[in-house]
């Protein structure tokens, strides 16, 4: 009995190892398998409009979702006007969930500029 389940536990752990490799090899994992169907932004969309989010998004967003990189995600939109921070998350099975929170303008620069408060 022991060597029956030595041989099953040993079958499962070979399968572990071992499914992930041909998934990978047979292109199930592939970008154009699993891609990102659904852009869900939430922010205030004050100062930063969701067209400016989905133009710097656009190009990472192509990657399927196991391909998409969340870093570049977020590098992408810190790279737009007032955002002070960003959090980008994936969420299984085709959903980039980003939320933005926007600077605020604390003081008038000029008469057509805004200083926030982080200046």
């Amino acid at each position: 009995m022991n060597a029956l389940i030595r041989a099953l536990a040993w079958s499962i752990a070979l399968a572990l190892v071992v499914l992930p490799v041909v998934a990978v090899l047979n292109g199930w994992l592939a970008a154009d398998r699993w891609p990102i169907q659904r852009l869900q932004v939430s922010a205030e969309f004050v100062r930063v409009s969701q067209e400016q989010v989905s133009s710097a998004v656009s190009k990472s967003a192509r990657a399927g979702f196991f391909a998409l990189d969340t870093d570049a995600v977020h590098d992408a939109v810190m790279t737009l006007p007032w955002v002070a921070d960003v959090e980008v998350r994936k969420r299984w099975p085709d959903v980039l969930e980003i939320v933005i929170v926007e600077h605020r303008p604390f003081a008038r620069w000029g008469t057509d500029r805004l200083l926030s408060e982080h200046g």
